[in-house]
């Protein structure tokens, strides 16, 4: 759990430092398309923010990760995030959220040697994004 405060606390520091020095919304950055219907919004949180960060988790820091630990920690971190950020692309923006959390997943999944701790803040994670883009906060 200490994890999760820490990514929410960088994740959350990072925005409001540069929505504060360059007076942007960045929260546009992480605004994810809702459906319009209460099955599909279901659905959506399902697979967004259960079934895909574990599945997300198991393939890059279980796999990916683990592959590429073999030569050293910050090598292993390095590409199992740039592939993580990589397969994440979907705008014409920075991915901060994604870089960040592979940093930190690859991290956590380090220091603890279990799995369940990127997991579960990636499960947060998600969870915040989608919480957030229900409920558009203006700086």
């Amino acid at each position: 759990m200490i994890w999760s405060l820490i990514f929410g606390i960088i994740v959350f520091t990072i925005f409001f430092l540069f929505g504060f020095i360059f007076r942007i919304n960045l929260f546009h950055m992480i605004k994810m398309p809702l459906p319009d219907t209460f099955t599909n919004q279901v659905c959506q949180f399902l697979v967004g923010c259960i079934i895909g960060p574990f599945a997300e988790e198991l393939v890059f820091r279980g796999v990916i990760y683990g592959f590429f630990r073999k030569w050293g920690i910050i090598i292993a971190c390095c590409f199992s995030t740039l592939i993580f950020v990589f397969l994440h692309l979907n705008a014409p923006v920075i991915p901060l959220t994604q870089i960040i959390g592979g940093i930190l997943f690859a991290v956590s999944y380090e220091h603890t040697k279990m799995l369940t701790t990127p997991i579960t803040i990636h499960i947060l994670g998600n969870s915040c994004m989608l919480f957030l883009s229900y409920f558009q906060i203006n700086l």
